[in-house]
């Protein structure tokens, strides 16, 4: 029986990548995949959120922190990296891709919502849909007179709020506040 080479340098010759290195490029390789899976899933959701809209005449609006005073009165698609604001509801529907979005005042239109949290304010009321395609918190303490749909974790509502339909297909949570 031999075993490994002897070199001038005290140091043995291997024969190749040991069974060790092999699993742990395999488990780089699966991991680095998941994590490629993932993001290209998210990226992908929010591409499509954001053209679905572009595509449908809606006007964008962007920044880091967007803060919309007057009435909005065209179909608007906005896009925060951090927060949005819309301070005196809109006459037109609304497409919000954002962190953190707060709606205070009267949309009379449908609300699209992708991002992480959206409240509707005490004095928030949305006349039409608020479609949630992912979201973590929704939170209304004001009113959503049409269908609450779509994806989150927790839905809070107050008694104020009374929505004729409220679907999700993913909700871990639905109390009252």
């Amino acid at each position: 029986m031999t075993g490994p080479e002897k070199r001038e340098n005290n140091t043995t010759k291997g024969k190749g990548p040991g069974p060790g290195c092999l699993l742990l490029v395999a488990l780089v390789l699966i991991g680095g995949s998941s994590v490629f899976y993932g993001g290209w899933q998210i990226w992908s959701t929010v591409s499509n959120f954001e053209q679905s809209h572009l595509d449908e005449g809606y006007e964008l609006l962007e920044g880091k922190d967007v803060v919309v005073s007057e009435r909005i009165e065209k179909d608007t698609y906005i896009y925060a990296r951090h927060s949005i604001l819309i301070e005196n509801g809109a006459n037109a529907n609304l497409a919000l891709s954002s962190h953190d979005v707060l709606i205070k005042g009267t949309v009379e239109g449908n609300v699209a919502f992708l991002g992480s949290d959206i409240e509707i304010a005490e004095n928030g009321i949305i006349n039409g849909n608020l479609n949630v395609t992912m979201a973590k918190n929704v939170v209304i303490r004001g009113q959503v007179d049409g269908a609450i749909t779509g994806t989150w974790t927790r839905l809070y509502e107050n008694s104020a709020s009374n929505p004729s339909d409220a679907q999700s297909k993913d909700t871990t949570a639905k109390e009252s506040e």
